[in-house]
């Protein structure tokens, strides 16, 4: 439980946050490659890194963005 409050601590009242597991996909040597370029592709849709982590071999990422106003 303490993960879950340290990430809604500093929300502001009313402030929603979405997230998506994204994972890698291909073969080791491309697709890091592939998995940088997917994450960055999120980046500019203003998606950020909260967690990685391997689940069965498979990299995977947490990202997160503030909830737009429409989607509340």
């Amino acid at each position: 439980m303490n993960g879950i409050r340290k990430m809604t601590e500093n929300l502001e009242p009313g402030q929603m946050k979405e997230y998506k597991i994204i994972k890698q996909t291909g073969t080791a040597v491309k697709s890091q490659q592939n998995f940088e370029d997917l994450i960055n592709s999120y980046a500019k849709m203003e998606w950020r890194v909260v967690n990685m982590f391997t689940h069965r071999g498979i990299l995977k990422a947490l990202i997160e963005r503030d909830k737009k106003e429409e989607e509340l």
